[in-house]
């Protein structure tokens, strides 16, 4: 402790032993104010400890992470394992996520380390927070792990992400439509949880309303409960929720109720062509596709020789083509 000296005379200067504490000028975002300057914790760099720069391990079972509370540094490399239990499901939501597009990217991969499968890449614009936040995007890992992996390059910083990560939760917690049933939701398991949802909502997340106003019932048209849950227009009307006249200038999106199958897996390097009825999808395959639209069905077509031909063009279509 210390006193003044000369106090009838004024006295300004501490005694010999007194502390001085010096406050600094601003918050320490990730760090502690120590003499007037910032001490920035472990992976955080910047004279208010508000740029990542290292790598992290977080072992919570929920939270979030963030590059810091402004615009990312330049030539940041961040890196953060998320490590919950073998085999459990991880999710990640992308509440935030603002990068220059094609420059700064946010890698992630299913496991805990570079060699993992890599499972999705990010760079660009995604603000959810503007259009409600059920849009967030989501990635989830299998295998109880997840390695993220972000850096950017010298100019044109933006505002960076903030991700919010769950060990066995529901996908985008049901979009608010729906419960999180399962064993022990939340917890660290590898027991399955899933989306039990409310009534007109379907989907794995509960994202995907059905039979809206009751499909104009019973004048438009009726819910059907048992099979797709969708509404079946009468004659006369059409749309998702048969509300449209028939005709009607008015354009709706319609979704085919194509049965999935090994046949209507994705494809990369393909053409389409519809003709008479028929879909056909030539190419990333040793085989031909063709979907029926009036019953919804998948057949092959075999192809007996692989020479390469730019176009088919043919108005009588065989059985068996030759290329």
């Amino acid at each position: 402790g210390g006193g003044c000296v000369g106090a009838s005379t004024g006295c300004n200067t501490p005694l010999q032993g007194s502390a001085v504490t010096l406050t600094c000028p601003e918050s320490c975002y990730s760090g502690s104010c120590v003499n007037g300057s910032c001490v920035c914790d472990h992976g955080w760099v910047g004279d208010r400890c508000q740029h990542c720069q290292g790598r992290f391990k977080i072992t919570e079972r929920s939270g979030s992470l963030t590059d810091g509370p402004v615009n990312y540094k330049y030539k940041t490399k961040c890196t953060w394992l998320i490590e919950g239990q073998p085999n459990s499901v991880l999710r990640l939501r992308f509440s935030h996520f603002a990068t220059e597009c094609s420059w700064d990217h946010m890698y992630v991969y299913d496991g805990d380390s570079i060699f993992s499968p890599l499972i999705a890449v990010f760079s660009g614009l995604m603000v959810p927070e503007n259009i409600g936040n059920n849009s967030a995007p989501e990635v989830a890992t299998t295998s109880g792990y997840s390695l993220l992996h972000f850096f950017s390059d010298a100019a044109y910083n933006l505002t960076g992400f903030n991700i919010i990560y769950s060990i066995n939760s529901c996908p985008q917690n049901c979009s608010g439509h729906g419960r999180c049933v399962g064993v022990n939701p939340g917890t660290v398991s590898s027991s399955r949880v899933y989306c039990e949802c409310e009534e007109f909502w379907k989907g794995e997340a509960c994202q995907i309303p059905y039979c809206s106003n009751h499909c104009g019932s019973p004048d438009h048209g009726h819910c059907d409960l048992t099979g797709g849950k969708r509404c079946v227009c009468n004659d006369s009307r059409q749309g998702p929720d048969c509300s449209l006249p028939v005709p009607s200038a008015d354009a709706f999106w319609e979704l085919p109720g194509v049965t999935h199958s090994a046949l209507s897996l994705g494809r990369a390097s393909h053409q389409a062509v519809v003709h008479r009825g028929l879909m056909w999808v030539v190419g990333d395959s040793l085989t031909l596709l063709s979907c029926r639209y009036f019953n919804d069905t998948w057949f092959t077509i075999p192809i007996l020789h692989t020479v390469q031909r730019d176009f088919l063009i043919s108005n009588n279509w065989p059985d068996v083509f030759e290329l």
